[in-house]
């Protein structure tokens, strides 16, 4: 933390955001010979203008689809209006709009133009002072405009192929992870009324062992589990699944003073199996999710974090996905004073 407050300190105060800033090359070239190219994006087609740094409008709001040959006029109508207007240097400033704005990008990149992505949230704050009731692509550009011109349009670095991989790879297994929390909810919620106080009846996660979730479905009610009896439960769970015989003990003498289940119990335990078989595949895609991003960890320096206690191959992964690729190589850890000194090994490109 002291050396992050002491980089802080010496870079100075700073009115535009460090990544966002041309000034330097508005001045080498002359305000009148720098373009901004603004794109409002959307999911088919998005909308570009081109402005001098004055905001002098050189290109008309104009529609481009989004396929490879209106990218392709955009970027040469682009480069004529250079050629036309003397602009020595151009920057294309992209609002970002969760994934929609990345054809738009890689178009841009192919094309040779320095690309940035400016935050709807900024984007926003430029445009209400002078369209605060007007919402429409036109204004939108406006407010793109303004922010790429005051430091809000932000260099975005293009990442190894590596680090997208476990970005992708974060995101998928994140999103699994939260269906199967829903399908945990309504797991337990069926076997409440399938099996009233079956769940309660282990003291841990009900679901940190297979044989609560596989003896439920086998059964389907308390009567059948005291017509198996200690000697039959064993024999209707699958193979591979581990158990202990006080663990049956015990939903045994739940089973003797259990309720009867709710009607209609035919049709609870048909959506027990059916949320079950969910739960179990987005458990297995978890565990391949996991299995592929450590494949991938090792390939990156965030690998060491592993090192420091309570960092897991998830955790060590989304700390890459959310910094950056190091910049240099970092420092190895190897002695146990090492968490004293983390701060040397996240050297990561800002």
């Amino acid at each position: 933390m002291a050396r992050l407050r002491r980089c802080k300190k010496s870079r100075g105060f700073l009115v535009q955001k460090p990544r966002g800033q041309f000034t330097e090359r508005v001045q080498a070239v002359g305000p009148e010979h720098f373009g901004v190219v603004s794109v409002d994006c959307a999911k088919a087609r998005s909308k570009f203008c081109l402005c001098d740094f004055y905001g002098r409008v050189l290109i008309e709001p104009a529609v481009v689809e989004h396929t490879r040959s209106d990218f392709a006029n955009a970027c040469g109508r682009v480069r004529s209006a250079m050629r036309a207007h003397g602009l020595q240097d151009v920057v294309v400033a992209i609002e970002r709009t969760g994934s929609y704005h990345r054809p738009v990008q890689d178009a841009f990149r192919r094309a040779a133009f320095e690309t940035r992505l400016v935050h709807p949230f900024a984007s926003k704050q430029f445009r209400q002072p002078a369209d605060a009731e007007n919402k429409t692509d036109d204004t939108d550009l406006a407010g793109i405009f303004r922010a790429a011109v005051n430091g809000f349009g932000l260099l975005q670095p293009a990442w190894p192929d590596d680090y997208l991989e476990l970005q992708q790879l974060s995101r998928q297994r994140r999103d699994l992870v939260r269906k199967s929390s829903i399908l945990r909810c309504q797991i337990k919620e069926t076997l409440h009324q399938l099996m009233p106080g079956y769940a309660a009846v282990f003291s841990a996660d009900f679901f940190a062992s297979p044989a609560p979730l596989a003896l439920a479905r086998a059964t389907g009610s308390a009567q059948e589990m005291l017509d198996a009896g200690i000697t039959g439960l064993p024999q209707r769970l699958p193979n591979g699944i581990h158990y202990r015989l006080s663990t049956l003990a015990r939903v045994l003498d739940w089973a003797r003073t259990a309720v009867p289940p709710q009607k209609p119990w035919q049709l609870f335990r048909e959506q027990l199996d059916q949320l079950a078989e969910d739960f179990l595949q987005k458990s297995k895609e978890i565990r391949i999710l996991e299995q592929r991003t450590a494949h991938l960890l090792v390939r990156t320096p965030y690998i060491q974090l592993l090192a420091l206690p309570g960092i897991c191959v998830v955790s060590a992964a989304d700390l890459a996905v959310n910094w950056a690729p190091f910049s240099t190589t970092p420092m190895p850890i190897t002695s146990p004073a090492a968490p004293a000194c983390a701060h040397r090994v996240i050297t990561p490109i800002r």
